[in-house]
């Protein structure tokens, strides 16, 4: 399991670096990645990771947190 999440990482950043943007230089518009629920800022390679994405509000939740909120997550199969 180990090797897979290194390799989902190793892919993400690969990707960024081959359409031009290094993610650890990356200027950051919408802010620092947070929890949406603790405004605790992500730290690591969980903030490199989500501020990757396209999305202009930084704020996130975890899955725990989303059904507390009354919130519906869709499941994605991510397998190739």
């Amino acid at each position: 399991m180990t090797n897979k999440v290194y390799d989902v990482i190793t892919s993400k950043i690969l990707e960024s670096l081959d359409q031009g943007t290094v993610p650890w230089r990356r200027p950051w518009t919408a802010g620092i990645p947070r929890n949406a629920t603790t405004n605790r800022p992500y730290h690591g390679i969980n903030a490199v990771l989500l501020g990757m994405t396209a999305y202009q509000d930084q704020r996130w939740l975890t899955y725990k947190q989303a059904v507390q909120l009354g919130g519906n997550v869709a499941r994605v199969n991510t397998a190739t």
